[in-house]
């Protein structure tokens, strides 16, 4: 399947799982998995990342030091989220007890393992909908409030965006107009791509206007070249408050 990865991002991809599996933290590892944009999209900006999820069987005091002299070998940036398995599999365990982003759970079973078997394969047949349900509207409440965090912070236009993005995209998957199982798959990924806008206007054509249409196809176009978009604060507002709970 490493074959189907765009070949400037494969070298790196290879190379990172080259480091792992040769480290001593080796025999740690249940599974490594890459996902997101990296798997379908070449590199060409300053934002380029690649994403892993990295599960470890059990835990030894110099895992956080070793994974992180790995992930700065490489000259694009890793986001490496690391877990044990006792943290994913325990089902009185913070993380299935607050049922925060388990929906991810479904992305990471369609990534790309490079080490070990995906465990989150088996995982997402125990994931109840109502629960990934309330997942997501945590996650949408999150992203919601980063959009003014960020903004408020002076971030790139980018990443206050891309903040923006990740509101509509849940409440894309929240709504059920994107299938949170297929997370993960190039077929969603170039949804999000292009800001789920219209799928956003569709469903909420009741409450959106004429300008306020007008304003979220702009902001589709600033996001595609990384402009800042804050006319569209309000619309989000309208939006976020007219989600049917």
């Amino acid at each position: 399947m490493l074959n189907n990865i765009p070949l400037p991002n494969r070298k790196y991809i290879q190379a990172c799982q080259n480091a792992f599996a040769s480290s001593e933290l080796s025999p740690q590892i249940e599974c490594l998995i890459v996902h997101g944009s990296s798997i379908y999209k070449p590199f060409n900006h300053q934002f380029a990342d690649i994403d892993f999820e990295l599960i470890l069987n059990y835990q030894k005091p110099r895992d956080y030091e070793i994974i992180n002299s790995i992930i700065r070998l490489s000259s694009i940036t890793i986001e490496c989220q690391v877990r044990y398995l006792r943290e994913i599999c325990n089902s009185k365990g913070l993380i299935l007890q607050s049922k925060y982003k388990i929906f991810m759970y479904y992305a990471y079973s369609n990534g790309i393992t490079l080490i070990g078997k995906n465990i989150y394969k088996d995982l997402i047949k125990k994931l109840k909908n109502q629960s990934v349900e309330k997942s997501l509207l945590t996650s949408i409440q999150i992203y919601y409030k980063d959009i003014r965090k960020t903004y408020l912070a002076n971030s790139h236009p980018y990443i206050v965006n891309k903040n923006i993005i990740r509101t509509l995209f849940d409440v894309c998957l929240y709504l059920k107009l994107i299938d949170y199982r297929e997370l993960g798959t190039k077929k969603v990924f170039e949804q999000e791509t292009n800001a789920c806008v219209e799928l956003i206007i569709d469903h909420f054509a009741r409450v959106l206007n004429p300008p306020d249409v007008k304003l979220l196809r702009l902001f589709q176009n600033n996001y595609l070249q990384r402009k800042s978009s804050t006319f569209v604060f309000p619309v989000i507002d309208k939006i976020i408050s007219n989600i049917p709970l």
